[in-house]
This record gives structure tokens, C-alpha cells and sequence, in this order.
């Protein structure tokens, strides 16, 4: 860039660097032909959330509809008697925290609840899984892992397993247990790139508030198994539509 006209500023403002940092390595150009990085020099580069979207979705752009039909999705979520876990997400501009339109009353204290796992493919899906206790590694490898998401990977030739970053998915337990599965890296806050968390935004619309958790466990488990398959493909039908937006949107929100 340099020996194209570009001024030091330019290839700076370009490059993301100072303009002293491009000034010395064009001199150590000139004088050597040649420019050596100081080992260890500098602080290591901070890649932000928004842009480790952007790395994820551009490595993935060409991937069909078909690719992503390979895609196993597994994740866990908390249902409450008296309300849904409020699974709104809004992306707000920086500097609009407080801004009363971005703000949503919900409750705060303490409620009874039961959590779910669950696993969903193009073709089919796992049973729903109720989790009556605190999820640790052991539990999410004999109540998830073993019974239900390996035996669904093994009837799906070439299949991948996405899951999300929680402490019990990444226990040494864990990941020796998916030791023969190939995954796929999940992003942080991404749940627009995950299919599975619209599906349960979905049994939080559609189940009642209920009177005990005996009556809200069922009405879980009815909602998941009458629920249509089509449901399920449409979203994955969306994916690549997804990394498309995340691209176009510079990082931000797809709209999913």
C-alpha cells in the first residue's frame, strides 16, 4: 500500500494500527527489504464478540442448506411456573442502556421451574428431557450425552454436534464423551445462529402458565412431541439466509 502512494495515516486508519507502528516497519522495509516482529512484543490482539460473528459466519457463507442439514443442535432451557424465562433479546445501540423502550418488566424473585434439553436434526429429534436438579457435567453426560444425543449422532452418518458454551458441555467428562463426535464451534450470544433456541422461544409461547410443575412438565413434553418436523426444517432451512444477515449486518443483529 505503501509503494502504491498510500500515505502512512491511510494504511494506518486501514490496517487498525498507530501510524508510528507503520512508519517504523516501512523504514525497517526500506533499509532491510524485510520487517521482523519482536517476539513477544506488544499486547496479544483482543478479538471482540462481534467480530469473532463475523470470523464464524464468513467461514461458514458458502456452506448450502444442504451442509447445515448435518448439523446437530443440543442446548438446555428454564421454564418457570408463574412466567417464561423472558428469552427476550434486544440489541440496542451503545449509549441507549437506559432507555425506557428497551426495558421489560419481569419478576425477579425465586420461582419454581424445571429445565429441558434437548437435540434437534433435519430429519428428527430427541426425546425432551427433563432436568429436576442443578445441571452438572456427570448429570448432562448420563441424563443428555449417553441416552439420547450419541445414540441420535450414530443413526445420522457424517452428522456435526453444535452446543453452546456452558460450564457442564465443556467438562473434561464431557468432551472425552464426545471424543469420536465431530462439532461444531458455538459462538458466545448467538442465539440467532442457532436453531434450537427458537425452538424454544417456541414452547414459550405456546405453554400455559400452569399451577405445578407436575402440570407444566407435561404440557412441555406435549408441545415438543406433537410439534411439527417442518418447524424444525424451516429454521434450519434459514441458516444460510443467517450468516448472510450476521455478514451484511457488520458483525450485528440478523434479525432471527
Amino acid at each position: 500500500m505503501m509503494e502504491a502512494g498510500w500515505s502512512s495515516r491511510r494504511v494506518a486508519h486501514q490496517l487498525g494500527r498507530s501510524d508510528c507502528v507503520v512508519r517504523r516497519c516501512w523504514d525497517q522495509w526500506v533499509r532491510e527489504m524485510s520487517f521482523t516482529r519482536i517476539p513477544g512484543s506488544g499486547r496479544p490482539q483482543q478479538i471482540s464478540r462481534r467480530e469473532d460473528r463475523h470470523i464464524w459466519c464468513r467461514g461458514r457463507r458458502n456452506w448450502t442448506a444442504v451442509k447445515w442439514n448435518q448439523v446437530v443442535f443440543s442446548d438446555e432451557s428454564r421454564f418457570n411456573l408463574r412466567s417464561e424465562d423472558n428469552r427476550v433479546r434486544v440489541w440496542r445501540p451503545r449509549g441507549e442502556r437506559l432507555n425506557p423502550a428497551f426495558a421489560l418488566q419481569r419478576h425477579t424473585t425465586l420461582t419454581a421451574g424445571v429445565m429441558v434439553g434437548g437435540a434437534i436434526a433435519y430429519s428428527t429429534r430427541s426425546p425432551l428431557v427433563l432436568i429436576r436438579c442443578t445441571m452438572t457435567a456427570q448429570r448432562y453426560v448420563h441424563d443428555i450425552l449417553l441416552p439420547h444425543v450419541l445414540p441420535l449422532m450414530q443413526r445420522l452418518p457424517g452428522a456435526i454436534l453444535q452446543q453452546d458454551n456452558a460450564l457442564p458441555h465443556m467438562a473434561r467428562v464431557s468432551q472425552d464423551c464426545l471424543c469420536t463426535v465431530t462439532t461444531l464451534p458455538c459462538l458466545v450470544r448467538s442465539s440467532d445462529l442457532s436453531p434450537i433456541d427458537n425452538i424454544f422461544n417456541y414452547l414459550g409461547r405456546l405453554v400455559r402458565l400452569s399451577t405445578s410443575l407436575n402440570e407444566l412438565e407435561a404440557r412441555l413434553q406435549q408441545i415438543w412431541n406433537e410439534m411439527s418436523q417442518n418447524i424444525i426444517q424451516n429454521l434450519y432451512g434459514s441458516m444460510p439466509d443467517r450468516i448472510a444477515s450476521c455478514i451484511h449486518a457488520r458483525r450485528g443483529s440478523t434479525g432471527y
